[in-house]
């Protein structure tokens, strides 16, 4: 992996997540599985700090879920689980809509409904970590 060590904690962060993030939707990181965070971040020749950072935020997201002493779990993730997700993204990006609403014209619109299309897509493949993209 080719990341900038000599960036900001934040930016190198960011850089292990978008990276952890194709690892999942790939399924180089299999669900199910283990890895542990020592040789993930030998592997990828960080410390531990923004590798640990960006775990917990994939694991705030559902993604991964840190076990005492053993690793970390890659989640499967499910149709539910989207279901579930979406109806609280649903929620909160109904509430933005309705700040930017009259700025929505029909460029936006079409765009929407195109990245829906792609959304359900992956859902149908069964994609779901690209499905989040």
């Amino acid at each position: 992996m080719n990341l900038s060590t000599h960036a900001g904690n934040h930016l190198l962060r960011q850089q292990v997540y978008e990276y952890l993030r194709k690892k999942l939707k790939s399924e180089t990181l299999k669900p199910g599985n283990t890895v542990r965070l020592k040789q993930l971040s030998e592997e990828l020749g960080i410390s531990r700090t923004p590798l640990r950072d960006a775990l917990l935020q994939l694991q705030a997201e559902g993604f991964v879920t840190f076990l005492p002493q053993r690793g970390i779990l890659i989640n499967e993730v499910s149709e539910t689980d989207i279901r579930n997700f979406y109806e609280v993204l649903g929620a909160l990006d109904s509430r933005g809509l309705l700040s930017v609403f009259s700025r929505v014209g029909s460029d936006e619109v079409t765009r929407m409904n195109a990245i829906n299309e792609k959304m359900l897509q992956q859902v149908g493949n069964k994609a779901y970590y690209a499905y989040f993209d």
